[in-house]
């Protein structure tokens, strides 16, 4: 499950890539008003997304948040990582001193498995993505039809 911070991490990442357009930075009170998340948590979340080179801050009275690459520069997948940290499902997908089990187990090949195509979505999708309407709208169409029992399509798996 995606945790709070993460979700709030991409809607600030959208956020900004919304407001790309203008070149100017913006400020967390903007993204707040606009997206009900507190200036206070935005700050916490700013840090994060700098350390990771995902944002750049602009001081000064006109100052703000900028992103530090082009929007489809960005994929999901960075914005995650800078969240929440490596993107797994178990620890001993990185780590062979981690599980003592590691070489016969049963579960890890499906962990593994299930954690690559994860990461293959996330990585398919960059923030540009994210900010335009149309292209969410035309995803949210395809899950809808998942949802409704039609096959996912290798785009939606990551294959």
């Amino acid at each position: 499950m995606m945790t709070t911070r993460t979700r709030y991490c991409l809607r600030l990442m959208i956020d900004l890539a919304r407001q790309a357009h203008a070149g100017n930075p913006v400020s967390l009170s903007e993204i707040s008003a606009r997206s009900g998340i507190s200036r206070r948590y935005l700050e916490q979340l700013a840090v994060l997304l700098r350390n990771a080179g995902l944002v750049q801050s602009q001081p000064g009275r006109k100052g703000g948040y900028v992103l530090a690459r082009e929007a489809g520069e960005i994929d999901v997948a960075d914005i995650v990582t800078a969240a929440s940290g490596p993107i797994r499902f178990v620890e001993c997908e990185d780590s062979a001193s981690y599980c003592m089990n590691r070489e016969f187990c049963e579960c890890r090949p499906v962990w593994i498995l299930a954690s690559r195509a994860v990461k293959g979505i996330l990585h398919n999708y960059s923030l540009a993505d994210l900010a335009d309407p149309e292209q969410m709208a035309a995803l949210r169409q395809r899950v809808n039809s998942m949802e409704q029992g039609a096959s996912p399509d290798s785009s939606m798996v990551g294959e």
